[in-house]
């Protein structure tokens, strides 16, 4: 469904991904990892349209973004971004309905299939009971459900998410991820989100994008990654994401540990 091939991108004179290929399927979820630093959040960007490669491309169902309209690319990816959303006094069903933008206008109003819409992205994701709440009164759990209930509502292919859990505690952590999953699955969307959790990561995806910092891009099944981790194959990904670091991947903890 998305593919992108020979991409290289980066800013200014560097390159963060060089001449890489890689797809996002419908109703699978794919984790980007990577240290702080390395680009997944630049390639992201690119993927949602917002800067252009240095080289290569990417497209949706055989379609280059590059050529899409603003509006016709917000029918086909939506976004869920690491930054608290201000919202002032707006209402989860508020929230959730500014997912209907590329579907309502320029006046933005929503029609009775629109707030059918919005009512069954909220209760895919288990918040339409605080529908009228205000979203500032939220935990930052429930205000992430929201998020993803807008992108839902905004009835794309693709999802992309940039941190997600990032302000989360554990259980929220592990909640936010099974119901993208669910979605996922459910909704037959691509879904692909950058985490620092590696077990989450491990334990929940369908597949992984590992940027170890060496301009690649290394694709697979998580089975496949431990694996090669386990038999401590020379430059596995799972070691080379942290190289040169105190740190290395303990396969037994699932998790990284101090040397």
């Amino acid at each position: 469904m998305l593919k992108i091939e020979g991409l290289t991108t980066g800013y200014g004179s560097r390159v963060l991904l060089r001449n890489v290929d890689a797809s996002l399927e419908r109703g699978e979820l794919v984790a980007l990892i990577g240290a702080n630093g390395v680009g997944k959040s630049t390639l992201l960007k690119v993927l949602r349209g917002e800067l252009s490669p240095l080289e290569g491309l990417v497209d949706i169902d055989g379609r280059n973004i590059a050529g899409m309209s603003r509006m016709d690319l917000a029918r086909n990816v939506s976004v869920v971004n690491t930054d608290r959303l201000e919202v002032g006094a707006l209402s989860v069903e508020d929230v959730v309905g500014m997912g209907r933008y590329p579907y309502t206008g320029f006046l933005g109003r929503l029609g009775r299939e629109d707030r059918a819409v919005v009512a069954e992205a909220m209760e895919a994701v288990g918040v339409e009971g605080f529908a009228c709440r205000n979203v500032a009164e939220l935990s930052d759990g429930e205000r992430q459900k929201v998020m993803i209930a807008r992108a839902l509502a905004q009835d794309t292919p693709v999802v992309l998410l940039d941190e997600p859990t990032a302000f989360l505690d554990v259980a929220s952590r592990v909640e936010v991820l099974s119901l993208l999953r669910k979605l996922a699955k459910e909704r037959r969307k691509g879904v692909l989100l950058s985490l620092h959790d590696v077990a989450s990561a491990l334990a929940l995806s369908d597949r992984l994008w590992l940027m170890p910092g060496d301009c690649s891009l290394r694709c697979g099944a998580p089975g496949d990654f431990l694996r090669e981790h386990e038999e401590k194959r020379p430059g596995n990904a799972l070691d080379a994401l942290f190289a040169g670091r105190k740190v290395r991947f303990d396969g037994h903890r699932m998790d990284y540990v101090g040397l």
